[in-house]
């Protein structure tokens, strides 16, 4: 993945053209419709745990929010629920 240069020399409109692109430099990346991987053959396994795609969206809103990562889910019961295991696993134990 590139790397910017220097964050405050970039603006919103850059980072959201730019941040996240893939290894293949697309501006426009392809989108992954497929729901399994061959296995052994790279990170993904099955697109519910993660698939390129995800991973450019995630890295985006990241670098448009100025964040360290960023977490997509599909819906927002998801995310509440990861929120609440989440919070459940830290201070219930």
């Amino acid at each position: 993945m590139r790397q910017p240069v220097s964050e405050k020399d970039i603006g919103f409109s850059t980072r959201a053209i730019h941040d996240g692109v893939g290894d293949g430099g697309d501006l426009t990346p392809p989108i992954h419709q497929t729901s399994t991987f061959i296995l052994g053959e790279g990170p993904y396994v099955y697109t519910r745990v993660g698939n390129p795609t995800q991973e450019i969206l995630e890295q985006k809103i990241a670098s448009l929010e100025r964040g360290e990562s960023c977490v997509a889910f599909s819906s927002g019961m998801a995310a509440i629920s990861a929120l609440n295991f989440t919070v459940r696993k830290v201070y219930i134990q």
